[in-house]
């Protein structure tokens, strides 16, 4: 699974949980598939994942987002797919240890 390490955060697609997704093209025209992860400790990253030729892997690219970037994604992708499910993954593992989870405008939190 892909991991990277952007100013000195490690942010791992297989330790966090994916909230979102969309497509769009690129600057060259090649289809790019985002995915909008949320790690553990509540931050968002996006993984873009640009498929130049058929028969070479993905290019990668992690990007950190903020609130901002998050709130323009939201107003200007065309496509944005909303991972509704995402706060109950979340409320399930959480509910095992009897924390309960109430969904904010962030995301989950415990109340």
């Amino acid at each position: 699974m892909p991991k990277r390490v952007i100013n000195g955060k490690t942010y791992n697609t297989a330790s966090s949980t994916l909230v979102a997704r969309y497509r769009y093209e690129d600057d060259k025209d090649y289809p790019v598939n985002a995915s909008v992860y949320q790690t553990r400790g509540g931050a968002f990253f996006i993984v873009h994942a640009t498929e130049i030729d058929r028969d070479e892997p993905l290019d990668l690219h992690f990007e950190a987002a903020d609130r901002d970037t998050l709130e323009r994604l939201v107003e200007h992708a065309d496509d944005l797919e909303i991972i509704m499910n995402a706060c109950w993954q979340s409320h399930r593992k959480r509910r095992r240890r009897r924390l309960p989870l109430r969904p904010s405008t962030s995301g989950c939190r415990k109340v």
